[in-house]
């Protein structure tokens, strides 16, 4: 600690969320020389070496999960039961990453019967009440948000640095209501019921009327239509879902009152350990890192899971490239005759022609339009730059010049309309961008593919990102994005995103946006995409 910081700040890994995002998010299936996977581990690796260069802590703990069923579970047995087993790989790829924490130095906590948000929700607890000092989760899931508070920030790792005013900016309630919110709506990812008819949007409105669940339960008569019907109805249902979105704050971790200073205090990675780790997995970059670094070296000490607290034994910049370009092979520039001929360098731009879709049926309508078209351009509008943090707020599509869609997903403000769900999008859009014979046109494509990976959605048929053709025409040119491309080459200046959104507010911003104005934004950068690969393309088999 610094004079200038005299409270300690502790950061909490939420280690779990990490070695999955990682996990699935990961394009290239990294492996050791003997075969055996190890994309999880080394991307967890890197997030923690990306804590450590970016915040330097000096006190840090990793929760993890633990497998079999938890408390939850005896309250409600159909808790999480619609998620699929883990893949195959995946449990021994969450084994190393322990062995890695014990070889870095951390102090890692997991306990049977609890997942690892209760682990931070008792930690954040105990290291508030009994230090005075702060929190840092650095995690993403929303359900800790309930934990923000003056002394607590949720930290996604990159640019999104959560606390009690953008707790409300993202979710429309206090961090004190966060529990009420899902109780109402519910958690899809986890099962969680919820009231029926009422999505985040409807509860946080019921809320910042009645102030919470209990409030608004009491006054259910006050509330018209089917909401309130499904409200009077589902009343302990409501109660029972907002119980399992509670994260428990007084578990038995084993500390020691009054000593969470010293037993939580950071002193470097085991230099030992952590040589013989990144040797067996083949990091070497890893390995010169942790050397590079003036970081304390601890004493040596046995391997395995004693650096982790259980109360059972646990059971069974970017280094890598991931992604190659669209157009190194002759293959990939095939299909020209589907496309549209070349557009001139003053085109006209009709951003009254542009759809924003919102319902199924006009989803359905879209979709064949691109079907006919013979080709797909796409933008994704997200929360964030870091594509394994970002979140969809909308998705847009164009098949030819002044023909073009946005999909809003999440915008969300007052009087917003109805919104086509992501399910519902990938149900109809998936089998386009999974077919490698339909030609896919994006620019900066590796951005949107590493997002669209978070989905499960491993897209086929690239054949042209816009960036990259100009950048082989001209690697000379002061720059390659879209904006820039688009007024160079087709004399037309696009929308930008200040002008839409704002010049001030966090990244996810744009989710604020109206709908109608997000589309003349969004569909644009869609169409000029594929217009720009129109135009280039012939010049590039001229070359």
């Amino acid at each position: 600690m610094s004079q200038a910081d005299p409270q300690p700040t502790l950061y909490i890994v939420d280690a779990s969320a990490y070695i999955f995002k990682n996990f699935h998010g990961m394009r290239e299936r990294l492996s050791t020389v003997n075969g055996e996977p190890v994309q999880a581990v080394f991307g967890y690796i890197r997030t923690l070496f990306k804590i450590l260069r970016t915040r330097t802590p000096t006190h840090i703990a990793i929760a993890f999960d633990t497998s079999g069923p938890t408390f939850r579970h005896e309250i409600y047995p159909d808790y999480k039961a619609n998620r699929p087993p883990p893949p195959p790989s995946l449990p021994e790829q969450y084994k190393l990453c322990v062995d890695a924490t014990a070889a870095l130095g951390f102090r890692g906590f997991e306990q049977k019967g609890l997942e690892a948000d209760d682990v931070i929700g008792t930690l954040v607890t105990s290291w508030v009440n009994q230090t005075g000092g702060r929190c840092v989760i650095v995690g993403t899931d929303k359900d800790m948000l309930q934990l923000v508070s003056d002394q607590v920030r949720l930290w996604d790792g990159a640019d999104r640095d959560q606390g009690p005013p953008q707790v409300i900016e993202r979710l429309g309630v206090r961090a004190n209501q966060v529990i009420d919110m899902l109780g109402l709506s519910g958690d899809s990812s986890d099962n969680i019921p919820g009231v029926p008819g009422i999505g985040p949007k409807t509860a946080a409105q019921l809320l910042t009327k009645y102030d919470n669940l209990e409030s608004l339960l009491d006054h259910a008569d006050e509330v018209k239509g089917k909401r309130g019907e499904n409200l009077r109805a589902y009343k302990d249902q409501a109660r029972l879902s907002a119980v399992l979105a509670t994260i428990k704050c007084d578990a038995d971790l084993g500390l020691t009152p009054g000593s969470l200073l010293d037993e939580l205090a950071y002193h470097g990675p085991d230099l030992t350990l952590a040589d013989q780790f990144f040797d067996r997995l083949g990091f070497e970059r890893f390995k010169r890192d942790i050397r590079a670094k003036s970081m304390p070296q601890r004493q040596s000490q046995a391997y395995p899971d004693s650096t982790v607290t259980s109360s059972s034994q646990r059971q069974s910049p970017d280094h890598t490239q991931g992604l190659s370009s669209p157009l190194q092979t002759q293959e990939k520039t095939k299909a020209i005759q589907l496309l549209s001929p070349p557009p001139s360098l003053d085109i006209q731009v009709d951003h009254s022609a542009y759809l924003c879709v919102t319902s199924e049926e006009q989803l359905l309508s879209v979709i064949k339009s691109v079907q006919d078209a013979g080709v797909l351009s796409i933008d994704l509008e997200t929360t964030s730059l870091d594509a394994f943090q970002a979140e969809i707020l909308g998705v847009a599509l164009a098949w030819a010049s002044n023909q073009a869609a946005y999909i809003p997903i999440d915008h969300f403000y007052l009087g917003v309309p109805q919104q086509v769900s992501l399910d519902q999008l990938w149900s109809y859009l998936t089998p386009i961008l999974l077919d490698p014979d339909f030609p896919k046109v994006c620019q900066n494509h590796k951005y949107d593919r590493k997002v669209l990976a978070q989905h499960g959605i491993d897209v086929q048929g690239w054949h042209g990102d816009p960036m990259l053709m100009a950048h082989l025409l001209d690697p000379n040119r002061i720059s390659f994005g879209l904006d820039a491309l688009t007024k160079e080459l087709l004399n037309h200046n696009n929308l930008t995103f200040k002008e839409v959104a704002g010049k001030s507010g966090g990244e996810d911003r744009f989710r604020l946006v109206p709908v109608e104005r997000a589309t003349e934004y969004a569909a644009e950068d869609a169409d000029m995409a594929l217009r720009l690969y129109q135009f280039l393309l012939p010049q590039l088999k001229e070359v």
